[in-house]
């Protein structure tokens, strides 16, 4: 029985929580394991309807865990199944963990969490991913290409896959690409806030994976996103004090054409006044 090991501790979307999850997996069979967890809640406050839900491969189901509260302190202990169908390849498979709880207000919150699943052999990765450290001011959206690196003598085809929390989003979040041999590239990517809370930290994670002679070989890279809020915009800042000479030159304006106005309607009457007089004379 083999046994694989793996600690990842994320600040959440708030302040307020911290959740840290250790994790093992205990291979009962090729094609059989149980994910043995300890989940702690390090925050201040309690963590409702907790769910902890692996992103598994096509091919592989497994049971969740839920929870109702998780109070502040508290060590969870548990176990899910996870299974894998006969005809499933040889080698390393990406699993990812995501944990999702909601506060007190009943506002949801995510992290996800890395981990790996090995089928019969164990295999490594020639080709490596990146995802960049990234911060993102409100809900504007920032350029978040993920990196390949393929370090073998042959080509690939590789598939790239993005592991967010609820709370972000991307334009693109899986994607198979042919990977040249001792070549580099970046797949294309746009991140952006679907919810996400000011003055957080938030985990991301991408996976690649290939076949080669009938064996799957992955890895897992991970990134962190810091979402900011984006700066108060006061009215005087923005545009009087920008446009204050313009808005000067204006009510000068204004004011003279107010005045030039008003002495004309006052000159009209008494020219009108004095033919009016003009008339009774004659």
């Amino acid at each position: 029985m083999f046994l694989l090991a793996l600690w990842f501790a994320s600040s959440c979307a708030s302040a307020r929580y911290t959740m840290d999850l250790s994790t093992r997996v205990e291979y009962a069979s090729r094609d059989a394991a149980w994910l043995n967890f300890t989940l702690v809640n390090l925050g201040d406050e309690i963590a409702y309807n907790v769910r902890l839900e692996p992103v598994l491969p096509a091919g592989m189901e497994s049971n969740n865990l839920y929870v109702n509260g998780l109070p502040p302190g508290y060590v969870l202990n548990g176990s899910l199944s996870v299974n894998a169908s006969p005809g499933m390849l040889d080698g390393t498979y990406p699993l990812v963990l995501v944990l999702r709880y909601s506060d007190r207000n009943a506002y949801p919150l995510s992290v996800v969490y890395p981990q790996s699943f090995t089928l019969g052999r164990s295999s490594s990765s020639m080709v490596a991913v990146s995802i960049p450290d990234v911060s993102l001011t409100g809900k504007e959206p920032v350029d978040y290409d993920v990196g390949v690196v393929n370090r073998d003598s042959k080509k690939h085809n590789v598939t790239i896959r993005v592991y967010l929390p609820d709370e972000l989003d991307v334009s693109v979040e899986e994607k198979t690409v042919e990977m040249e041999a001792l070549s580099a590239g970046r797949l294309k990517n746009t991140l952006w806030s679907a919810g996400a809370l000011y003055d957080s930290d938030y985990a991301a994670l991408a996976s690649v994976s290939y076949v080669e002679d009938g064996v799957m070989h992955s890895s897992l890279a991970s990134g962190r996103v810091r979402v900011v809020k984006p700066p108060e915009i006061r009215v005087e800042d923005s545009f009087f004090k920008r446009n204050q000479d313009a808005l000067i030159h204006f009510i000068y304006v204004s004011l003279a054409v107010v005045f030039y106005v008003s002495a004309a309607e006052k000159g009209g009457v008494s020219a009108e006044g004095e033919k009016k007089r003009v008339r009774r004379r004659r």
